[in-house]
């Protein structure tokens, strides 16, 4: 264990890896509340992660900590491991549930919703993803392109296409009712990893990757993609 003088706190609580026990908002959020409660007096932590792509597909737990505080650099590197630094941790920060900011309920080809959108004060931005309501199961390989552009229409940045939630956490894979969670990082959507303060938006389409055509799925008014405007991005 990388500090063995210091408690840690495992998400999940489990000796061996199951691919089922993956995490989210209301499993990570009441630990952590407690684990940095007020009386603790601790205010940072060390992420340490192995195969966190088989129980975190989603990047829960990194979301967890850059609401609650902020990623902090670090040059150390451990072969297998995955190492980051959290500083200013607030335990009232962490969610027990999906932080939905700005709902949307936009449903794409009576496949899948997107519920709404959260941006995250370092510039990323958090999309909410939900089977359609009586969709059936599929195998379909949903991703969707993101475009942004700026408070006056101009082009911005492109996102690399992508499955809806992380890679090893395919549509295929969602279970009904479940809120997914998908971590967009400000380089990635606002072309910067130091992006500016103000208003952004952005146009989100949603595709079958086993599609030659990537044909888009199209939305309840018959659109082939959602236009958000006036984000307000802010940076602390």
């Amino acid at each position: 264990y990388y500090a063995p003088d210091l408690d840690p706190v495992r998400l999940p609580e489990l000796e061996i890896l199951d691919v089922d026990a993956v995490l989210d908002f209301d499993d990570t959020g009441p630990l952590l509340q407690q684990a940095f409660a007020d009386e603790t007096g601790l205010r940072g932590a060390w992420l340490i992660s192995w195969q966190d792509e088989v129980v975190d597909p989603n990047g829960i737990v990194p979301v967890q900590l850059e609401l609650s505080g902020r990623e902090k650099g670090q040059s150390a590197e451990f072969f297998g491991l995955g190492l980051r630094r959290y500083t200013g941790l607030r335990p009232y920060r962490f969610v027990d549930a999906p932080p939905v900011e700005f709902p949307l309920d936009v449903t794409f080809g009576d496949m899948v919703k997107l519920v709404g959108y959260k941006p995250v004060n370092n510039g990323d931005l958090l999309l909410f993803w939900q089977r359609a309501p009586g969709a059936t199961a599929s195998d379909a390989d949903l991703h969707f392109a993101l475009s942004s552009f700026t408070n006056d229409g101009a082009p911005l940045a492109v996102a690399p296409d992508r499955r809806l939630a992380g890679y090893t956490y395919p549509f295929a894979r969602w279970q009904p009712g479940e809120i997914v969670t998908a971590h967009v990082k400000a380089v990635d959507w606002l072309g910067s990893a130091e992006p500016a303060p103000g208003q952004y938006g952005f146009t989100l389409r949603v595709y079958d990757a086993g599609d030659p055509a990537a044909t888009p799925l199209t939305t309840g008014d018959g659109s082939q993609e959602v236009r958000v405007e006036a984000i307000d991005v802010t940076i602390d």
